[in-house]
């Protein structure tokens, strides 16, 4: 049998606080990048209409940290309340949470695979 690979990220999508579906990044390679936004060529398309279409960028460094960039929005990105400042990195970890525009929804980063550990929220 083929070995089932483990998702790179798994974030949990939350919808008035209860989690209403899971997401998960088969694959983030150092320098690779993971873009959210509304265009049909995101690699995870958000249907809000306050999110860009080019919204914001997940990535990872050498080091296998995880961040995450708002690419210029209208209407911003939030990780843990706070906005981010247009194309500046923000870290995430297990357990962060990311707001696109005004869309209702987070998504809680649940799981993390850095190379061979695997950290999960307990």
């Amino acid at each position: 049998a083929a070995e089932v690979e483990e998702p790179a990220v798994v974030m949990e999508v939350l919808k008035d606080g209860k989690v209403v579906s899971k997401l998960e990044i088969q694959e983030l390679k150092p320098n690779q990048r993971c873009i959210f936004g509304r265009a049909p060529t995101c690699d995870v398309v958000l249907e809000h209409l306050s999110i860009s279409r080019q919204h914001a960028q997940l990535s990872r460094d050498d080091t296998g940290s995880l961040s995450l960039t708002d690419l210029n929005t209208s209407h911003g990105t939030n990780v843990n309340d706070a906005w981010l400042r247009p194309s500046t990195a923000k870290q995430l970890g297990v357990g962060s949470v990311v707001k696109f525009g005004a869309s209702t929804r987070s998504y809680r980063v649940a799981a993390l695979k850095e190379g061979s550990k695997r950290q999960r929220v307990s």
